[in-house]
């Protein structure tokens, strides 16, 4: 260090000892030491002046670049424009066989039924939109349009007379061509956000059912979903029609979430018609219902709330009554809200042809307590698909299993305190199935 830098040096350290400013001379000394930085800081702030002016221009170039390369992909596709008719010549659909065009069609439509709408346009129309050909194969392949889901929540806020009016003609025109097939018609009831008309107006949703009960006699399946509290007058119209008005009918769904039906409901006509084969009831009144059960090969039967469901009893004298069920669906009302039942139903139930069998029954108890599984009075020797939803007895479940060799597909809840494993092992040990699915 030489003698100026050891002089600046040792007149910075005295100054920062102390609080006196420095004078004159110790001013010049420390000034004369930091010229050679000061020169090096201006070379630094003079390399980022020009950095961030050289930033500044790329940025520019950039966003030129930018603007260049957005006109260049509008004019790529002005030019792939010009060819959109040359890709439909070439589009693959032309060189696929009616056929293939038909079962293309008919696998849009056969998981859900299209939804008959206001203001979309409903997928068999969609489809004709493809090309010429599928037009051809959607507007004259009866499969498609023996189906409609009517949705009342699609229709949106226009729910007028002309609206209906409109609805009205589309299904008349999609049931047409459908030529001689048998119908599925799944309804949502619209009666709930009209439940309060001013004096002397009419429910105008009745303008398009007019129409779709006109086809009734082509109805092969009706599915029925109402969120009405109380009777609406499209449950009541669908419970007023008789084995004449539906000959052709096989399958009932019914959903109501209403509390206490009128009497009008407790006989359903649709339940006793000599055609019928398969029913869901999924309400709270499942009890107040007359259905001809013996005549059934489908069951479903779930209830809105627990303390509205069915008790193992009531299921088990229904079950009894079955001659060919070879499907069941049922929900078992907790135990506790059955102690009002003052009988427990003892008679064993065959069911010799069911093989898919679906059961909810919870609450159970210990088996010491007395508690018995509606299990434990049925036998299904040619059971093949058996799913518990929740809770079982191990003892019955056991019992009934043995007595159904032929189960190939077995679904178990899955229970608290790590038992599913060892009770599952514990059943598979004590049955004989081959090639089970768990």
């Amino acid at each position: 260090m030489d003698q100026a830098a050891l002089s600046s040096s040792s007149v910075l350290e005295a100054l920062l000892k102390t609080n006196r400013p420095p004078t004159d001379e110790e001013k010049a000394i420390i000034q004369e030491s930091m010229a050679p930085t000061n020169a090096k800081l201006s070379v630094v702030e003079a390399q980022i002046s020009d950095t961030m002016a050289h930033i500044q221009a790329l940025k520019l170039q950039i966003e030129e670049r930018e603007i260049k390369l957005q006109r260049l992909h509008e004019e790529k596709a002005a030019i792939l424009e010009t060819f959109a008719d040359h890709r439909r010549v070439f589009s693959p659909f032309r060189n696929l066989p009616e056929d293939v065009l038909r079962e293309i069609c008919i696998a849009c439509v056969e998981d859900s039924a299209p939804t008959l709408t206001y203001r979309t346009t409903p997928l068999p129309y969609r489809l004709a939109q493809i090309s010429s050909e599928m037009r051809h194969v959607a507007l004259t392949a009866p499969f498609i349009w023996a189906s409609m889901y009517i949705d009342y929540g699609t229709f949106g806020s226009k729910r007028d007379t002309q609206a209906y009016s409109i609805l009205a003609r589309r299904a008349s025109e999609w049931f047409e061509r459908a030529g001689g097939l048998a119908l599925t018609i799944f309804i949502q009831d619209p009666s709930w956000p009209h439940s309060r008309f001013k004096r002397g107006e009419s429910d105008p949703s009745s303008i398009l059912f007019d129409t779709i009960f006109s086809y009734s006699t082509r109805w092969k399946e009706i599915k029925f979903e109402s969120s009405c509290q109380v009777t609406s007058p499209l449950m009541v119209r669908i419970a007023a029609l008789a084995a004449v008005d539906v000959p052709l009918l096989q399958s009932v769904s019914l959903e109501f979430d209403l509390s206490t039906p009128s009497s009008a409901l407790h006989n359903i006509a649709l339940l006793n018609i000599p055609t019928l084969k398969r029913v869901l009831l999924q309400t709270n009144n499942v009890r107040k219902f007359t259905v001809n059960w013996a005549a059934l090969t489908s069951v479903t039967l779930h209830g809105k709330m627990d303390s509205h469901c069915l008790s193992k009893n009531e299921i088990a004298i229904i079950l009894q009554q079955t001659k060919c069920l070879a499907y069941c669906d049922v929900y078992v009302c907790p135990a506790a809200f059955t102690e009002r039942v003052e009988f427990h139903y003892t008679v064993k139930i065959n069911l010799p042809f069911l093989e898919t069998f679906h059961i909810d029954e919870r609450s159970f108890r210990s088996a010491s307590s007395g508690t018995s599984s509606l299990l434990d009075l049925i036998t299904a020797p040619a059971l093949k698909i058996f799913h518990i939803r929740s809770g079982f007895l191990e003892l019955s479940l056991l019992e009934f299993i043995q007595k159904s060799p032929n189960i190939w597909n077995l679904s178990l809840p899955y229970l608290k305190r790590d038992k599913s494993l060892t009770i599952t092992l514990g059943i598979l040990r004590h049955c004989h199935i081959g090639g089970t699915r768990i």
